[in-house]
């Protein structure tokens, strides 16, 4: 009977788990949602204001303004007059890479600048975090988490856990295998989605698109190789993110070169 129990309860959340409430711009994928926009734009606006008290934000220069400047230029491809775009400039030269929060904001290290040298470059980065807000992949890995979390209870309460050694083995056997199993490969898919969105976001505001290809292969070369094995990682290697970058190219420059700017 515990055995059904919990067989009924895996297919109920396996069906929960595929179901949609919205698709993502440009690819058409479902999503699933537990997280409305407003939602999702105040937990961002607090994660904001943390950032900024815990990182030391540069507030004028050459740096930010060409942030700025590239990142309007995308969010204005984005379409999106309703998101609250904000463009933060990080001063750590020791970390490349930028994060972007739900609501529309975009925080840039200025370590990733030594590598986009270029505007276009530099477009590629805020392109692919600018998909990241319109494609909501924050809501979408909030909802999966709480997926997982009522997953780990109810299946602890179907097989009647109340040991709390067996119940900790449960929890951490439940974790690792959702993460490996599930988390890390879905937030490897928002990543190349947002590689994919971001190419046609760059296109859109005349950026040239193969200029991700370059920023990409320069990323490769400072990481040197020291990438942990993909099945382990949030973010697909940099041989997968080129090669999918490559392919995802000649169409989105048959349009960049036709008409200058992508249309939806």
């Amino acid at each position: 009977m515990r055995q059904t129990s919990f067989i009924v309860l895996i297919f109920v959340l396996a069906a929960l788990g595929m179901t949609a409430c919205a698709k993502s711009p440009y690819t058409g994928r479902s999503q699933f949602m537990m997280v409305t926009e407003s939602q999702e734009r105040d937990l961002g606006e607090d994660a904001t204001q943390q950032v900024k008290q815990r990182e030391q934000i540069i507030g004028a220069g050459p740096q930010l303004e060409r942030i700025t400047r590239v990142g309007r230029r995308i969010a204005e491809a984005a379409s999106r007059p309703d998101m609250q775009w904000e463009f933060v400039l990080v001063d750590n030269d020791e970390v490349l890479n930028a994060f972007a929060l739900p609501g529309g904001k975009v925080f840039v290290y200025t370590g990733l600048l030594a590598v986009a040298t270029t505007d276009a470059e530099l477009a590629t980065v805020m392109a692919h975090e600018v998909a990241h807000v319109l494609a909501r992949h924050g809501a979408e890995r909030m909802s999966t988490e709480m997926l997982i979390s009522l997953g780990a209870q109810a299946g602890a309460a179907a097989i009647h856990i109340s040991d709390p050694f067996i119940s900790s083995v449960f929890s951490q056997a439940y974790g690792m295998g959702i993460s490996v199993g599930v988390a890390l490969p879905f937030s490897r898919q928002m990543e190349a989605e947002s590689d994919y969105i971001g190419l046609i976001l760059m296109a859109k505001a005349g950026y040239d698109p193969e200029a991700a290809l370059a920023f990409w292969k320069k990323m490769a070369q400072e990481k040197d190789g020291a990438e942990p094995p993909v099945w382990l990682s949030s973010h697909p290697t940099s041989g997968d993110r080129i090669e999918d970058i490559e392919r995802s190219l000649p169409a989105v420059k048959a349009l960049y070169w036709k008409k200058g700017i992508l249309s939806e």
